[in-house]
């Protein structure tokens, strides 16, 4: 057993031995530091920096300059994007804001003329009221004069009704 440990601390020695070789240029390819970092780990696992060293051993300095710089460049793109997206919102909101004032506006409008309507129509009603009871044979002939007239303007309602639903659907085709 204790012969194994002595191999063992030899083949340390000799990759400590290798790695400080493979130091002595200054320049080590990153296959070089990959398989020094993998004979450290592999003689001592439990030293954290040769794991640490062979994480760092498997970044290519290049690529990461590149990732940086396309990360970079995208973090521009969206700064942009975020501020006209933020314009864009800002104007929509004061757009809403005005549209929804006029739409109030209109909707007062329209309320006011359905009272209004309402209104005539009730006056409409009670000259009805009042001239049955003043007059009751002339308004009797007036109301069969208006009934015999009813079903000649219901059929040119329901055809004028009819020809603008073909002329819609034939604009919508």
């Amino acid at each position: 057993m204790t012969s194994n440990s002595g191999s063992s601390s030899h083949d340390g020695a000799t990759a400590a031995a290798a790695a400080a070789a493979d130091d002595s240029d200054g320049q080590m390819s990153p296959q070089q530091r990959q398989q020094q970092l993998r004979r450290q780990t592999l003689v001592n696992p439990q030293r954290p920096e040769a794991l640490t060293g062979s994480f760092l051993s498997m970044i290519d300095r290049p690529s990461l300059h590149v990732i940086t710089v396309s990360q970079t460049e995208m973090l521009e793109r969206f700064e942009r994007a975020n501020h006209m997206l933020s314009n864009f919102n800002e104007l929509s909101l004061g757009r809403f804001r005005q549209l929804s004032g006029e739409f109030r506006q209109h909707q007062q409008t329209l309320d006011e003329l359905r009272k209004d309507l309402e209104l005539v129509f009730k006056r409409i009603n009670n000259i009805k009221r009042l001239t049955e009871r003043a007059y009751p044979e002339h308004y009797a002939a007036s109301v069969a004069t208006v009934g015999e007239l009813a079903p000649l303007s219901q059929a040119a309602s329901e055809h004028d009704l009819a020809s603008n639903t073909t002329t819609q659907f034939a604009a919508n085709q």
